[in-house]
């Protein structure tokens, strides 16, 4: 029961810790898409978006982790 109560907290500090990253995390999308458009102009702005796999339906995704995933896939653009 107690391992159960602390990895509650685990959890919840985790994702506290995640809500205060989220302006940063933004933002950091932002510059990363804004590089990619710049460096691909010839690709349209949903081509991006499908090409980053940030088409899908993520309403409940935090920002951090989208920027994990950004960043994973920006690299290989």
């Amino acid at each position: 029961m107690c391992a159960r109560i602390a990895e509650t907290r685990n959890n919840s500090e985790i994702i506290q810790d995640k809500i205060k990253k989220r302006q940063i995390s933004n933002l950091e999308i932002v510059n990363i898409l804004n590089s990619i458009v710049n460096r691909h102009p010839e690709l349209r702005f949903c081509q991006i978006l499908t090409i980053l796999n940030l088409d899908k339906d993520k309403f409940y995704e935090e920002s951090v982790d989208t920027l994990e995933n950004l960043q994973k896939l920006a690299e290989k653009l």
